[in-house]
């Protein structure tokens, strides 16, 4: 937990102090447009996304238009973006699992609040 954690916060700093370089955001439209026909190929993938375009106002003509939207992305707009969304700072995060363990691994990054599964709060099935 703890090396993970630390790994993240080390990208996520280096994101806001370096950002994103051609190089990268060329690599990751390299994969991503590899990817894309694959979450295309039956008529249930095709539905959904249809579907889920709708609902966050894209309409389905997107489907269409993802991959020129995703090559005229630029390095100023990615790490625009990521400096908007991606906060560096007032982060919080949420462990599950043994408390005792978790809190000497983590107590380290700030103050915690802990609360049992059991909390206000929590969803319990009866």
């Amino acid at each position: 937990v703890q090396r993970a954690l630390t790994i993240c916060l080390e990208q996520l700093r280096r994101l806001h102090e370096e950002g994103i370089d051609a190089e990268t955001l060329q690599s990751t439209k390299n994969f991503i447009r590899g990817q894309y026909p694959t979450t295309l190929e039956t008529l249930d993938q095709i539905a959904g996304l249809a579907c889920d375009l709708e609902f966050y106002g894209a309409g389905p003509q997107m489907i269409n238009t993802y991959l020129d939207k995703l090559d005229a992305l630029t390095v100023a707009e990615v790490n625009r973006v990521a400096q908007a969304y991606f906060p560096h700072d007032k982060l919080a995060f949420v462990f599950a699992g043994p408390a005792k363990k978790l809190r000497k691994l983590v107590e380290v990054y700030g103050p915690l609040e802990e609360l049992k599964m059991n909390s206000p709060g929590f969803y319990r099935r009866p």
